[in-house]
């Protein structure tokens, strides 16, 4: 996905949960997890998306008590890393659709 395109779903996915009444930047936390490949740190996920890292703890706390995203610990160093739950990344999908009935 381009950088443009991937920066509109991260918006849009920001401003869905805002019209929820719920953190924008949550919103954009869980549209970067989205279109993420990779586990995301802390730190790489307020980089991306300039917010402080408390924002960013905040938001993956609120997204992990809603079974949106999942930490993944880290033994080699102090870091753990995040992604949504198995079944919600394109990637995480049989590459075949399902037979119709």
């Amino acid at each position: 996905m381009d950088a443009g395109k991937r920066n509109t779903f991260i918006v849009s996915v920001g401003d869905l949960l805002a019209s929820w009444n719920l953190p924008h930047a949550t919103g954009r936390v869980y549209g970067l997890l989205l279109v993420s490949e990779t586990p995301q740190s802390l730190d790489a996920i307020a980089a991306e998306l300039a917010l402080s890292k408390a924002s960013v703890s905040t938001a993956v706390r609120q997204l992990d008590s809603w079974g949106l995203a999942r930490t993944i610990p880290s033994p080699a160093a102090a870091v753990c890393w995040w992604r949504p739950p198995a079944g919600s990344h394109p990637s995480w999908r049989p590459a075949t659709p399902a037979p119709e009935p």
